[in-house]
């Protein structure tokens, strides 16, 4: 056999095995870290730590029933928290296994009300201050923002309209927009939360 047919046959067996070495691991998050791109899964067998791959998708579970699927989580590896149930797809990316797909089986939980809500149109948003001003009844209220506050946007319709965090955060809200702002007391001070923009009731 000539050394080109045994270099093709090594190759043809390197890309079996590595497909055979493929595999879906199910379990829950205990772990995960966004900025360093790892997880770590917990299944019945051992805890196991992987790699994310750069171009890594997420997936979460919305709908119930026959409308029932998956959509790509708008958040990417933030909308992954501890607790989670998932089902991570590995391969092998030069040499080592690492995660390409990742789906979040556990449903979206609901954000608790954490103490007052306020409603109003986006007069003013300073994201260096960390301040946002709202139109109510024709009267602008300002409000401080915390640190973390989060954004949240709906997303679909219908049935299978679902609150899920924005990916630009605080950039995708824009004076003008309708907002649902959730305040918090830390430290004795009065603080955004999290914004809610767009809502599941239809306008008359």
């Amino acid at each position: 056999m000539s050394r080109n047919c045994l270099a093709v046959s090594a190759l043809i067996v390197s890309l079996f095995a590595n497909a055979a070495a493929a595999r879906d691991i199910k379990g829950k998050v205990t772990a995960i870290d966004p900025d360093k791109r790892t997880i770590s899964i917990k299944t019945d067998d051992a805890e196991q730590i992987f790699d994310i791959s750069k171009d890594a998708k997420v997936y979460r579970h919305v709908g119930s029933g026959r409308k029932a699927g998956f959509d790509e989580a708008p958040g990417g590896l933030k909308a992954i928290a501890i607790g989670d149930d998932v089902t991570a797809t590995t391969d092998f990316i030069d040499g080592e296994e690492r995660a390409i797909r990742i789906k979040i089986e556990s449903p979206a939980k609901k954000r608790k009300q954490l103490g007052r809500v306020v409603l109003g149109k986006v007069a003013a948003l300073d994201v260096e201050k960390l301040t946002i001003a709202l139109t109510i009844d024709d009267k602008q209220q300002k409000f401080d923002l915390a640190k973390d506050c989060n954004v949240f946007k709906l997303f679909g319709n219908g049935p299978r309209a679902h609150f899920d965090l924005a990916p630009g955060g605080l950039s995708d809200v824009a004076v003008g927009m309708e907002v649902t702002l959730n305040l918090d007391t830390r430290d004795g001070k009065e603080q955004v939360a999290y914004i809610q923009v767009g809502s599941r009731s239809k306008k008359k």
